[in-house]
């Protein structure tokens, strides 16, 4: 928990940044086995402490592996995790591996693992609050979105 919560810190440090918030309770309890989808952690490690990890799933619908959960700002460990991930799903005989995000380092350590972007997808977002905020809602660019943020994957 504690070191997820180091990986969360990280990526929380960006200010003008819309996500959805999450946490390593939140993470434990959406990756778990009760879920159905057979989901494995990679994680890279430098020492003691987590520099990447990752979280992959077995879709329900086919047998394609879907990147769930991407965390880090190595790209080194990122790259790392994502290659094991793919080894994963090639050892399970997965048609293919799919990953939604926005995120650019996480777009540019995707591609040097070999994905290659679809196309864009569609972001439509409504307010629920009237407060000011650090960022643009509205604006795309604004969000860091990852794989499990969007449960329409």
């Amino acid at each position: 928990d504690e070191e997820l919560e180091q990986l969360f810190a990280m990526s929380g440090k960006f200010k003008g940044v819309c996500k959805v918030a999450r946490s390593a309770r939140w993470e434990k309890w959406r990756f778990a086995q009760a879920s159905g989808q057979n989901y494995q952690w990679v994680v890279a490690r430098k020492g003691d402490f987590i520099q990447a990890a990752c979280v992959i799933g077995k879709s329900l619908v086919n047998e394609a592996m879907t990147l769930s959960e991407l965390l880090g700002e190595s790209p080194t460990a990122l790259q790392a995790v994502l290659s094991v991930a793919i080894e994963k799903a090639f050892a399970a005989r997965a048609p293919f591996v799919t990953a939604l995000t926005n995120v650019p380092e996480y777009l540019v350590a995707l591609r040097r693992v070999g994905f290659v972007r679809v196309r864009q997808v569609p972001l439509i977002v409504r307010g629920l609050t009237g407060e000011l905020l650090d960022a643009n809602i509205h604006a795309h660019a604004s969000w860091r979105i990852f794989g499990a943020d969007l449960d329409t994957m």
